[in-house]
This record gives C-alpha cells, structure tokens and sequence, in this order.
C-alpha cells in the first residue's frame, strides 16, 4: 500500500523558449500599462474616484440583474415549478 496522496492533475509541461518568451513577456507588459497608466493619471485621487464610480456602478446595476437572470433562469426545474405553481393556482 502506498502512502500520501494521489495528484489528479498532469505535470506541468516542459519548459519551452516560447513558454519563457510568453512567460516575462506578460510580466513586462503588466508593468508597462500600470506605469502607462500612473504616467496618464499622476494624482491617485483621480484614479480612485474612477475607480469608484466604475466599481459602484458594477456593484449597484450590473451584479444584481445578473444574479437575478441567474436566479430565475427558465431551467427545466423551474418551468416545472411554474407549472405546479399555475395548477395550485386554478385549484
């Protein structure tokens, strides 16, 4: 019998030059658009009342329409709900 635990996954893929190149390449263009962007808008002020405005517009308008299409989506389940809903009704 074997001790320890089983690993579910595949090991990781070998170690290529475009592996490498994708690998600093994505580090050093996260670095480039964040000093883009403090370049763009030096008072951090600004940036956090964008910041803001755009976060309490997702909060207040897009994430409750989509917890509620989520919610109430037209599922098997709940068209059957429905029907038994409409039934209870005509009785």
């Amino acid at each position: 019998m074997e001790g320890g635990s089983r690993n579910s996954y595949d090991e990781d893929p070998p170690f290529t030059w475009c592996s490498g190149f994708m690998y600093f390449g994505v580090r050093t263009l996260i670095v480039i658009l964040l000093c883009g962007i403090a370049f763009i808008i030096p008072n951090i002020n600004v940036l956090l009342m964008i910041g803001g405005a755009v976060l309490g517009t997702i909060v207040n308008i897009l994430l409750p329409v989509l917890f509620y299409n989520r919610a109430y989506n037209f599922s098997d389940r709940n068209r059957q709900l429905e029907v038994d809903r409409a039934a209870q009704a005509a009785n």
